[in-house]
């Protein structure tokens, strides 16, 4: 006999929030994920309306106003679950559709390892970390396709040392060929 057990708690792989509170702190940001503190207004964190960021740029997150997104209002609205969604997902890159009337923080559930790449309807932006360990990407008010593709420098450094050895070992195996003749 078995039994099957639904989240209704669970988040999607990518939604919206329309609050940005800067947390700076991590064991903090912990604290506030377990409940075990509240916001400065006595509010409990609720993934679905706000996100937890470490910092911000001073005025403006590339070309989004984070004051717009709520940085310093009280919790928005939800967005609706269709207002953001994945139009193709592989190993290391996504690609996804969001639909807003105001300015909000596209909440991606991947792990915030460096070498994530994002961009926003074409354009490179700088993607922030998200409630503790996941990924934002601060959006105007619209429509947007946003890509977000994992380009570690390690591979980049990797390919070129290989390609690196490989032209070394061409080049002896050159030289003693030529010695031999």
């Amino acid at each position: 006999d078995h039994q099957v057990y639904e989240n209704l708690r669970a988040q999607p792989r990518v939604w919206l929030v329309g609050e940005v509170q800067v947390v700076r702190d991590w064991y903090q940001q912990l604290q506030r994920l377990r409940g075990e503190i509240k916001d400065e207004q006595g509010r409990a964190f609720d993934p679905r309306r706000m996100a937890m960021v470490d910092w911000v740029y001073p005025k403006k997150f590339d070309s989004v106003d984070w004051q717009g997104i709520g940085l310093s209002q009280g919790a928005a609205e939800p967005f609706a679950p269709e207002s953001a969604k994945i139009l193709s997902r592989q190993p290391g890159s996504l690609e996804i559709e969001t639909d807003a009337a105001r300015p909000s923080l596209l909440v991606i559930s991947e792990m915030a390892y460096p070498g994530w790449q994002a961009a926003v309807d074409g354009q490179p932006v700088n993607w922030q970390r998200a409630n503790h360990m996941l990924c934002g990407v601060p959006l105007t008010a619209g429509k947007h396709r946003v890509t977000f593709r994992y380009r570690p420098s390690a591979i980049k450094i990797g390919a070129m040392v290989s390609l690196t050895t490989a032209l070394v070992l061409l080049s002896v195996i050159w030289f003693d060929w030529r010695k031999r003749r």
